[in-house]
């Protein structure tokens, strides 16, 4: 019997293991059915076209920009009628865009400038904080600050993820991962889709009102990290590690017929090892 649960549980560690783009549902666009009746999603081809950037400060209200936390409200028949289709799916249907789809990926943190909502233009994060994940989305390791950003726990996929949405209208933006670079050791996997990018040539007013803010979330933090993980994103994940950790354990030790393979018999204890590197590493970031 416990021979089986290691098998089972071996099957889901290597399951963990696959790539991190692995973690996204399969990627789809809008489009209007032929026939005019429901909604067709089809794939969305790879867009190599230069970073969109939204108009110059004197077109857009300053006011709305730079409210933290201000509250976006509209129907749904609103969104449809202000979105893309394909901003859309993504942001009020909690869609995925393909991967390498986004032309986003090409800004480069020394780019500055900021990455704001597609829905609402609510600043999201700081383009010094966006780095290559390689998974193919747009990925940052820190919001602007805690009025930027909010996260949900999501069980699509059984295993808990963090879902992160943006503040002020509630849009789907990605997911956030516990294994991002320092300082902050998160990776916020995003949708090109739901952003969009402000140069500092574009409204340097805004890019400054950003740092502003960052800096002064950091410093109410003690540091340089704007926005901490919340509690609940990190406790699911380690009280699955903690306890694939003792089983993995437990089944290590328990006894071995004698002619058992050597390679099975040890792989418990390897599997052990990293639910248990996880665990701790995570519970870390709590601290």
């Amino acid at each position: 019997a416990v021979g089986t649960v290691a098998a089972a549980v071996a099957a889901f560690l290597l399951a963990l293991a696959a790539p991190k783009a692995s973690s996204f549902s399969p990627p789809t666009s809008t489009a209007p059915s032929p026939a005019g009746g429901a909604t067709a999603f089809r794939p969305a081809a790879p867009s190599m076209a230069q970073p969109h950037r939204r108009p110059s400060s004197s077109s857009r209200s300053r006011p709305a920009l730079f409210a933290a936390a201000r509250k976006v409200e509209k129907t749904d028949a609103q969104w449809r009628e202000s979105l893309s289709p394909d901003a859309y799916y993504v942001l009020r249907r909690e869609g995925t865009e393909p991967p390498w789809s986004s032309e986003l990926n090409s800004v480069k943190s020394t780019s500055g400038g900021t990455f704001v909502c597609a829905g609402c233009a609510s600043p999201l994060f700081p383009a010094r904080t966006k780095y290559d994940s390689g998974t193919g989305w747009p990925s940052f390791y820190d919001p602007v600050d805690t009025d930027a950003v909010e996260f949900v726990t999501d069980f699509k996929l059984v295993v808990p993820r963090t879902e992160v949405r943006c503040k002020s209208c509630g849009g789907h933006l990605g997911h956030m991962f516990p294994d991002g670079p320092e300082p902050t050791g998160m990776r916020y996997c995003l949708n090109g889709l739901a952003m969009e990018y402000v140069s500092m040539e574009d409204d340097p007013e805004l890019a400054a009102e950003v740092e502003r803010r960052s800096e002064a979330a950091a410093g109410k933090g003690g540091g340089e990290i704007a926005v901490k993980p919340p509690v609940g994103s990190l406790l699911p994940g380690i009280a699955l590690n903690g306890a694939f950790t003792v089983l993995l354990i437990s089944s290590f030790l328990a006894p071995h017929p004698p002619d058992a393979n050597p390679v099975f018999e040890y792989f418990p204890l390897a599997a052990a090892a990293y639910t248990g590197y996880v665990t701790v590493r995570d519970v870390s970031k709590l601290l």
